[in-house]
């Protein structure tokens, strides 16, 4: 470390603050900024110029991802939160008819001689109509449970990833190591 510069850290120790307004737009942002900066020095010559720096970068930056951050925790509540769907449908037909194999006649003897005709008469028909048949079908619509968890570990790395790029945003602020 040179001579005359500050690190983030001795800054606060100093009695420097952060942008606290701007940083709780993203929860646990500020505790992050800390940890990703505290040992890197201050880019400008004095406190009250990178403190300006520091605020009005924040002021451009924060709201953009927290917004983006919202948007993303919004879609992982919405497929966390919304079940899976079942939709129901009914289909009606008209008559339906069914036969079996069992058509036939039956004659029972004996023949009554006077009329030529036998005693008894049975005719067996298997064949059946019915007034209406429905079918009811249930259909699964939505994601399944794998392909929920799918998209919510997408979405968790997405939002971890916005967080990260937004840390990345302030970099400027502070002395590069060449």
């Amino acid at each position: 470390m040179a001579k005359y510069t500050e690190t983030l850290a001795e800054y606060l120790d100093g009695g420097g603050a952060l942008p606290s307004s701007s940083f709780a737009l993203i929860d646990g942002f500020e505790d992050l900024f800390k940890e990703m900066y505290c040992g890197s020095e201050i880019g400008f010559e004095t406190e009250a110029l990178f403190a300006i720096k520091l605020d009005a970068k924040a002021k451009i930056v924060m709201p953009s991802y927290a917004a983006k951050i919202a948007a993303v925790v919004a879609q992982l509540t919405g497929i966390a939160d919304n079940p899976i769907k079942w939709r129901y449908e009914t289909r009606e037909y008209g008559k339906q008819h069914s036969s079996s194999k069992t058509d036939g006649s039956n004659t029972d003897l004996p023949i009554d001689a006077t009329t030529a005709k036998p005693s008894s008469l049975s005719n067996l028909n298997g064949s059946a109509d019915t007034d209406a048949h429905t079918d009811k079908l249930d259909f699964q619509e939505g994601l399944s449970v794998d392909e929920r968890l799918r998209i919510i570990d997408a979405l968790n790395n997405k939002a971890f990833v916005l967080v990260d790029a937004c840390l990345d945003e302030f970099r400027p602020l502070f002395m590069g190591v060449y």
